[in-house]
């Protein structure tokens, strides 16, 4: 059960109104697939190379760099206003 985003967006949808919550679960949605998917994929491609220590720095330093270009564009952009 997704309790955190079950509260957030109780609070958000009673604050700011159905609308807010849909672009919320948009933005959630996509930035999960282009930044959490290639950190899982990393992780199980290197893991059995390079041990899992080293394949989860490497996944984190790509999804970081993933999640903060796609932060960057979505702000360059207005998307989910």
């Amino acid at each position: 059960m997704p309790v955190f985003t079950l509260v957030s967006y109780i609070f958000i949808g009673e604050s700011q109104g159905g609308v807010a919550v849909s672009k919320h679960s948009q933005f959630v949605l996509i930035g999960t697939l282009l930044t959490w998917v290639p950190y899982m994929l990393v992780i199980g491609f290197l893991a059995p190379k390079m041990g899992a220590y080293k394949a989860i720095a490497i996944g984190m330093g790509i999804f970081v760099m993933l999640a903060l270009i796609f932060v960057y564009i979505v702000g360059k952009y207005n998307w989910f206003k």
